[in-house]
């Protein structure tokens, strides 16, 4: 009670002063009438700016949305898209079959182009099924792989990193090799170690080639811009321009091959056997 009285002492002066102030202004405005619309003028004008602020907060938030929602039917084409060829033994006999890849949509929260190792993180974790070494795909291509998680992010090895090779073919011919970045310009890559027989030419376009456990068949890459002969060799290596652009990543599609652990112990149980 001492507290409050000495407080009321204290501030007592400024208390009447902001009082005082209250009153005079309700004075003015009520029995002004050039105040009065003043001051009706200058609410009008705040509350329409706070208005339109929310009005922005919330047309962003509706954006917002509207690409999550398309996000999840893109990855919904995409599982169609990649699991087509595994329904069907021939053309003619439909396989009943579980999915071989699941699509996981995700949202880019950071990322680097600037060195020779490039990562960016996605907001995506284990808790939504994410693993390390799952395929990151765009709508332009191939972006990564991812190298650690935590329950709610991972952290992707960017295609942008001289340590990360992807195997990508021809799409004439279906010749593949090893399509790799030389961290230089983040618009170019080298498909490496292609047989020297294998028919190209400029314009030519790259895809996946299905030949690994990460990333299926068909996802189309780039264009080929340059072709490089291999003296002494057997080989050539085409300089090819992908179509993503990596410096803005935003809505990106997690690729998770359900038959991949049975695959790797396949494999392993080859190689142990010799």
């Amino acid at each position: 009670m001492l507290n409050v009285i000495q407080f009321i002492i204290r501030f007592g002066t400024f208390f009447l002063f902001l009082g005082l102030e209250i009153v005079c202004i309700y004075l003015i405005v009520n029995y002004n009438k050039a105040q009065q619309d003043i001051f009706l003028n200058s609410a009008n004008l705040l509350s329409g700016s706070v208005n339109e602020k929310f009005t922005k907060v919330r047309s962003f938030m509706n954006q917002y949305s509207v690409v999550d929602s398309i996000s999840q039917e893109n990855a919904a084409l995409y599982q169609e898209r990649f699991n087509y060829p595994f329904l069907f033994d021939t053309l003619d006999n439909f396989k009943d079959t579980s999915l071989v890849y699941s699509v996981i949509p995700a949202r880019v929260i950071n990322n680097s182009v600037s060195t020779q190792h490039n990562y960016f993180t996605i907001n995506k974790g284990t808790l939504d099924g994410v693993q390390k070494g799952l395929g990151i795909i765009t709508k332009n291509g191939v972006a990564g792989i991812v190298k650690s998680t935590s329950k709610h992010f991972a952290l992707v090895i960017s295609i942008l990193n001289d340590d990360l090779k992807t195997s990508a073919s021809l799409t004439r011919n279906g010749y593949f090799g090893s399509l790799v970045w030389d961290g230089k310009d983040p618009k170019y890559f080298d498909l490496q170690d292609l047989p020297r027989h294998a028919e190209t030419k400029v314009g030519d376009t790259i895809q996946t080639s299905g030949y690994s456990l990460i990333f299926p068949k068909g996802i189309l890459l780039g264009t080929v811009e340059e072709i490089k002969q291999k003296e002494g060799t057997n080989f050539y290596s085409l300089t090819c321009r992908i179509w993503e652009d990596m410096s803005k990543l935003d809505i990106v599609y997690v690729l998770k091959n359900n038959a991949k652990p049975e695959l790797e112990q396949l494999e392993k149980d080859v190689y142990t056997d010799k």
